[in-house]
């Protein structure tokens, strides 16, 4: 499965109108910020972009405070002026990468942070920069975990144009280490995965059985619904039992 999906990253900044960015944007000529595109002055490959206007103190801090970490709290409390939102096809490791950079440009001019729509993380300018954007840089930027009933499920995999997972384990040290590991499986080694097949993670480590199944624990309009749909884990041995 590779298909495109459309993700978006939302990026909280001090302009205060089109003119504003634009103008800001040029001083760096690598993007072309025009009508609803911004478009990388050299490749001319382009993102729908769009500058939000009505963007209160009170938005700014519903979206991104909740989910800012102890030293990230000072990207909470400047004035948001605007919300630039940069919306991409994605599906690739190159793809986020081109995302990122566009990001990276904006957080340049200004921007005080992102929050990547299909995983939820917020990153602060201050972070965002020391990022390598590697591999694994781009899977813990785009993939998550969250606890729903009985387990673990991620969000983001669509980024990567890869169902989401979900496995009947409880969010300890142990269930995160073996859903972000088969994650990361899926993701890296591209691998063809059939419903029915089992698998373990280590020799000698339980042994799990594979289902495919829609996104029926999401529904469209949930912020991590994926359209792909979910492989489903099981513990082989409480299927025998």
């Amino acid at each position: 499965m590779n298909d495109k999906f459309n993700t978006a990253a939302l990026i909280p900044g001090p302009w205060t109108d089109k003119t504003d960015l634009s103008a800001a944007l040029m001083t760096r000529k690598k993007y072309l910020f025009a009508g609803l595109l911004l478009m990388d002055i050299k490749t001319h490959e382009t993102f729908t972009a769009e500058l939000k206007q009505d963007w209160s103190a009170e938005d700014y801090f519903a979206e991104f405070a909740p989910l800012l970490s102890d030293q990230d709290t000072e990207m909470a409390y400047p004035p948001a002026e605007s919300l630039f939102i940069i919306e991409a096809e994605t599906g690739s490791f190159q793809e986020l990468q081109r995302l990122c950079d566009a990001v990276t440009e904006i957080l340049k001019i200004g921007g005080y942070g992102v929050k990547l729509i299909n995983s939820g993380k917020v990153v602060s300018q201050k972070v965002w920069g020391t990022l390598s954007f590697s591999a694994q840089t781009l899977f813990e930027l785009f993939v998550s975990i969250y606890p729903v009933e009985k387990g673990i499920l991620t969000c983001g995999m669509s980024n990567f144009g890869k169902r989401d997972v979900f496995v009947p384990l409880i969010l300890d040290d142990e269930g995160e280490n073996f859903i972000l590991s088969y994650a990361w499986y899926i993701v890296n080694e591209q691998p063809e995965i059939k419903a029915g097949e089992t698998f373990s993670l280590l020799k000698n480590s339980p042994v799990f059985k594979i289902f495919e199944e829609e996104d029926d624990m999401r529904g469209p309009e949930h912020p991590f619904y994926n359209p792909y749909g979910l492989w489903k884990v099981w513990p082989q041995e409480w299927l025998e039992n």
